[in-house]
């Protein structure tokens, strides 16, 4: 999903009645001036998401199999020590009885180290598999959580990198702004919103944005510390466009948790190996 290709709408009565209106698709570029990998050639993969997703589900599968190989270690060295003491005491049995010349003696040790032998081994399994089933609901906890910390990693990853972008190639304020007034082109007055950052270049443009159109209307700048740098809100008489960042990361942050969820389940969840 493209970040220059998501808008928010909402509907705002008109001047002459409570209407409401029309949400308004919006494709505003991040960056007319330096265009991104995705708007060359479109990919169904993100690299920093995909990179991050492995680099967490690393971790975890590793945590998980480390602690595997340890429940492993500790049941078959208390199974040695069990296993190694119930022959000894079996020797003892059977030496005892031999020594007597009793033959029901050796019988009835040799009994009761069978019976012995029996129960540490019925022990040792009950124990090994609690800890299994433990581990396996803990690991099912994981994969349940894992796409949404995947996606806030990616989300970071993603802010990360339009913050770097806009600082190496600024937003054009001029032609993203008057895109979007042509949406609203039908209003008598537009309030644009724009970062305090970018209020010069917005005031130098606001001649063009005025001529844009037939007839006189009302188009007022106002800087806006709750925009970010490279994004822009139009509030008019016939409707509202969203062109925030911020609105497009949230519209994202959902969508890429499905999609994180849905291949981390059918590629590498428990099933999958």
């Amino acid at each position: 999903m493209s970040l220059s290709n998501v808008v928010k709408w909402w509907s705002a009565p008109s001047a002459d009645d409570s209407a409401a209106m029309a949400v308004i698709p919006v494709s505003v570029p991040l960056s007319p001036s330096a265009p991104s990998a995705a708007d060359k050639e479109p990919s169904d993969r993100d690299p920093v998401g995909d990179a991050a997703g492995r680099v967490v589900r690393e971790h975890l599968l590793a945590a998980a199999q480390a602690e595997a190989d340890a429940l492993r270690s500790q049941a078959r060295a208390e199974a040695e020590a069990v296993l190694a003491e119930a022959m000894r005491e079996r020797d003892r049995v059977w030496e005892e009885a031999r020594a007597a010349g009793f033959d029901e003696g050796l019988r009835q040790g040799r009994a009761e180290a069978a019976e012995e032998l029996e129960r540490e081994r019925k022990s040792l399994q009950d124990t090994w598999t609690a800890a299994l089933r433990a581990m396996e609901a803990e690991r099912e906890r994981w994969w349940q959580t894992l796409p949404a910390s995947l996606a806030a990693v990616c989300m970071e990853a993603i802010r990360s990198l339009i913050r770097r972008e806009l600082v190496a190639a600024p937003s054009d304020v001029e032609q993203m702004v008057g895109d979007l007034l042509r949406l609203v082109s039908e209003s008598t007055r537009a309030e644009v919103r724009v970062h305090p950052s970018e209020y010069d270049a917005a005031i130098a443009a606001h001649p063009r944005w005025r001529l844009g159109r037939l007839g006189e209307w009302d188009v007022v700048v106002i800087p806006d510390p709750q925009v970010s740098p490279g994004g822009c809100e139009i509030r008019s008489d016939w409707g509202r466009v969203d062109a925030r960042l911020e609105t497009k990361l949230e519209l994202l942050q959902p969508a890429l948790e499905r999609v994180l969820a849905r291949g981390g389940r059918t590629s590498d969840g428990p099933d999958g190996g």
